[in-house]
């Protein structure tokens, strides 16, 4: 006689990441930032094959022996349907490049803010301030330099229905002049050319139950 059953327990919800560390029980996820043309909030994608509207977006580095900051971006994710749960370093890596036409040298260095965004309030959770280094442009064609900055973050649970959001923010200094670009195509599309792709993305390490 076959044994009744009592209940059936329902198949987990699991998590996708891009690679797991079995030690500290953690995964690890990659975003890829783009400007989603029409859109009024720039978002995270998260296929690379995703062609993003704006590749790049233009800043004027400054001239001045103090750093200024040229530019502020916010990448947000949709909002989350099931809670996560950040905690470790996050790694955020960039490409900024000079535009087509521009002999350039400036001193430039890159901040990465973590926050969670409810729709109405910015909740910081970590932020970071990557090494200073010279961007040297000699010639006239269009090249680019990519930078990272690791970003540390407490463990944090983030609810369902808010969103994850990056912010990066360009800071410059003793530019001799010309324009110059911040990155964002998660196709990782060649701009006139650049030696180097166009994709900005952030590894963020996610608390796993394993």
């Amino acid at each position: 006689m076959p044994v009744p059953v009592v209940y059936r327990k329902s198949t987990p919800l699991t998590r996708n990441v891009d690679f797991i560390d079995v030690v500290t029980g953690k995964g690890f996820q990659t975003f890829f930032a783009g400007k989603i043309s029409g859109a009024i909030l720039t978002s995270f994608v998260f296929n690379s094959n995703h062609s993003s509207g704006g590749s790049y977006t233009h800043f004027t580095p400054t001239a001045g022996a103090t750093f200024e900051k040229d530019l502020d971006m916010d990448f947000d994710t949709e909002t989350l349907s099931l809670p996560l749960t950040v905690d470790g370093s996050a790694i955020l890596d960039v490409a900024i490049g000079n535009d087509s036409g521009s002999t350039n040298t400036f001193t430039v260095f890159v901040v990465g803010r973590i926050s969670i965004w409810d729709g109405t309030t910015e909740t910081l959770i970590g932020t970071a301030e990557g090494e200073a280094y010279t961007f040297d442009q000699l010639s006239a064609s269009a090249s680019a330099e990519r930078t990272g900055v690791q970003i540390p973050l407490p463990r944090t649970i983030i609810k369902k229905g808010e969103s994850l959001r990056l912010g990066v923010e360009v800071w410059t200094k003793d530019a001799t002049g010309g324009t110059a670009h911040l990155n964002h195509d998660p196709a990782g599309k060649e701009i006139d050319n650049e030696s180097t792709d166009t994709i900005m993305k952030l590894t963020i390490p996610i608390k796993l139950d394993l």
